[in-house]
């Protein structure tokens, strides 16, 4: 019966000043846009720019993904439809938060070993790419005070060479920075 349908509220859409309505031109319908914030006690959505462009670097950085991702147009598609509100930084600005994030969790990693003073485990990696460079990769092993263990990737770098010596300095040379 039409007075259990959905015309009263399309009557009320059309009238509406506060009402914004966000089309595109791949789906007539039209976007909502979410994000939790409270008020009032109830729940209310909100986007927010800079907390989905540090979900994309995340996604860029454990999907090994590279920095021109984001300028891909079937990226740059999917992103108009899903959400459209948000704006699309370019490859160098996401190289510059990228290097931003890893400046805060170098600073978080520096913290939580002052503030727990854990006893650390090193580990190294080398192998030798398709291009005959030489790298290194030193984790830390540890567990926390809730008896979590950790592993973090300290330093991944060059090397002249896989002997002892080369790796003590790179090691050093992690530790001084």
């Amino acid at each position: 019966m039409s007075r259990n349908g959905t015309t009263g509220l399309k009557k009320h859409l059309a009238r509406c000043k506060e009402y914004l309505p966000s089309i595109d031109k791949y789906n007539s319908q039209t976007k909502i846009n979410f994000q939790s914030c409270q008020n009032d006690g109830g729940s209310l959505w909100k986007f927010d720019q800079e907390v989905v462009r540090r979900a994309l670097i995340e996604m860029i950085v454990t999907d090994e993904l590279p920095f021109s991702f984001v300028e891909k147009e079937d990226f740059m598609k999917f992103m108009r439809i899903t959400q459209s509100l948000f704006r699309l930084p370019s490859r160098r600005t996401i190289t510059r938060d990228c290097y931003e994030v890893y400046g805060e969790l170098k600073q978080n990693l520096r913290r939580s070993f002052r503030e727990a003073q854990p006893k650390i485990c090193l580990t190294t990696d080398t192998w030798t790419s398709l291009q005959r460079i030489n790298y290194m990769c030193l984790k830390a092993h540890f567990i926390d005070r809730d008896w979590k263990l950790h592993e973090r990737i300290l330093n991944f770098c060059p090397i002249t060479s896989h002997k002892g010596e080369e790796m003590a300095k790179a090691i050093s040379n992690c530790f001084l920075e």
